[in-house]
């Protein structure tokens, strides 16, 4: 059986906060026979629903916008929301892209960002006056805690289980952040 002959090029996700709506954006390059895109959503990266259809224009660049509102409704939504491209071609067949991360916080100074995400080998945490970082699993066993140079830290996550884990950061002032990303 042969892929969806599509590749998504470029994807990203934008909060825009004044309109309450996450834009997902994305470019595509060899669309040959391809139906539509279906942009699904998630509260813990595992389990998705569509938020919504976009045509296939072979126009190679597109956009959708979700209502927060929406996303927020995803339960158990803790801030975080989880996306990806569900790519149909015009005989049925079915591929996916990668997931996609977004914060929705509306705090930007609380945020730690994780990349990449998801992650197969390892992730660097970035976050803002941060001295320590912990991952915990759906649990809540923290399974490793390092200490942060400059609020940056790359970690070995291969030896992890698939699935999605939480990050929580502590600044020196005893304020705490948390992050998710998902293990692949």
């Amino acid at each position: 059986m042969q892929p969806v002959p599509v590749l998504v090029v470029n994807g990203q996700l934008l909060v825009v906060r004044e309109g309450k709506a996450v834009e997902f954006s994305w470019q595509s390059a060899n669309e040959v026979n391809l139906s539509h895109f279906v942009v699904e959503q998630s509260s813990d990266g595992l389990q998705f629903q569509a938020a919504g259809t976009v045509n296939a224009n072979g126009g190679y660049k597109y956009s959708f916008e979700i209502p927060t509102a929406s996303i927020s409704q995803l339960p158990p939504f803790r801030g975080w929301g989880f996306f990806r491209l569900k790519m149909v071609d015009k005989d049925g067949k079915v591929a996916y892209s990668k997931v996609y991360t977004i914060s929705l916080t509306t705090n930007p100074l609380s945020l730690i960002t994780i990349i990449p995400n998801p992650a197969k080998d390892q992730i660097t945490i970035t976050g803002k006056n941060l001295q320590r970082y912990q991952i915990i699993d759906n649990l809540g066993r923290v399974l490793l805690s390092t200490k942060a140079a400059d609020g940056t830290q790359t970690i070995d996550v291969s030896g992890l289980s698939k699935g999605v884990y939480l990050v929580k950061g502590y600044s020196a002032e005893g304020n705490v952040v948390t992050g998710k990303f998902l293990k692949e």
